[in-house]
């Protein structure tokens, strides 16, 4: 018999390596594509900047109050009222209270060298009356005094 023949096929792997890359030619216009930022020469911009402020305050000043004294009693959830347990209080009734307005020019001559311009005046003084409602008695409430005239000094 005859041997055996080995028949040896050679075998062909795919390639497994990344192509190569290709080069492209130059584009036909190198100046295609390009951005080109321009304007006026330089020069100054000026921007101008203004600022006021202002502010006032009103300096009213306490000169007297009238006042009424009151007792005031600790009153239970349950509605006793335990008299051992109190508070004296002032409640005011009339605030007069006194401020500074300044007034119009005082006279009617012009000052020198403006026709226009009239000399400021002064301040006055102004008295303003701030009532209140009373203090009214209730079961826990006893009114001690009514109408005392406090004078605030300074």
């Amino acid at each position: 018999m005859a041997g055996f023949e080995i028949i040896v096929r050679p075998v062909v792997f795919p390639d497994i390596r990344p192509q190569a890359t290709r080069s492209l030619p130059p584009e036909d216009d190198p100046e295609k594509g390009k951005c080109t930022i321009g304007g006026s020469g330089g020069g100054l911009i000026g921007v101008s900047y203004s600022s006021s402020m202002s502010a006032s305050r009103a300096s009213q000043k306490e000169k007297k109050r009238e006042v009424d004294e009151a007792r005031v009693y600790q009153q239970e959830d349950n509605g006793a009222i335990n008299q051992d347990n109190f508070v004296d209080i002032q409640v005011a009734k009339k605030i007069y209270m006194e401020s500074k307005e300044r007034t119009a020019g005082g006279s009617s001559e012009p000052v020198a060298g403006n026709k226009n311009a009239v000399p400021a005046g002064g301040e006055t003084k102004v008295t303003t009356k701030y009532n209140y409602i009373p203090v009214r008695p209730t079961a826990n409430i006893e009114i001690m005094k009514e109408g005392q005239w406090i004078k605030v000094e300074g």
